[in-house]
Parts: structure tokens; C-alpha cells; sequence
């Protein structure tokens, strides 16, 4: 289990109403991601994971200023 997985499998945890769409430039990772597609996450590490990356726990934007000048599709309101 690599990090890429983890983050897909954690988001797939959301709900069917979550749809991943992964972006790569290296088909091994692709390749990769497709493999452990259908891993279901343990409910004990998808709490963990909430407890760890939240509302409360993840502040600031993504991106820094300088670049975020380049970026026009990460800009929302409340920001």
C-alpha cells in the first residue's frame, strides 16, 4: 500500500457519492492506483486518518501565493 492508494481508498470511504478522478504523467502509478482499485479501507484507520486531517487540524491554502497567480481553479469563495 503506497500513499496514493491510501488517499484513494480514503476517499472512496466517503460515500458512492464521491467519485476519484486520480491524475498522473507515469504509467506506473497508474498501473499502481488500478491494482489496489477495489482495497476497501478499514473503518479503525479511515477514523484514525479523520482524527488526523480535518477542519481543525488543516489550515491556509493549498498553493503559495507565487503560484497561486498561475492556478485560476482554486480560488473559492470564503478563502
Amino acid at each position: 500500500m503506497n500513499p496514493a492508494q491510501l488517499s484513494l481508498a480514503w476517499l472512496h470511504a466517503r460515500g458512492k457519492h464521491v467519485v476519484s478522478i486520480p491524475g498522473t504523467t507515469n504509467i506506473q502509478h497508474l498501473e499502481e492506483n488500478i491494482a489496489r482499485w477495489d482495497w476497501v479501507i478499514p473503518a479503525e484507520i479511515t477514523q484514525r486518518i479523520d482524527a488526523m486531517i480535518n477542519q481543525k487540524t488543516v489550515a491556509g491554502r493549498r498553493y503559495a501565493a507565487s503560484i497561486q497567480k498561475v492556478i485560476d481553479t482554486e480560488e473559492f469563495d470564503g478563502q
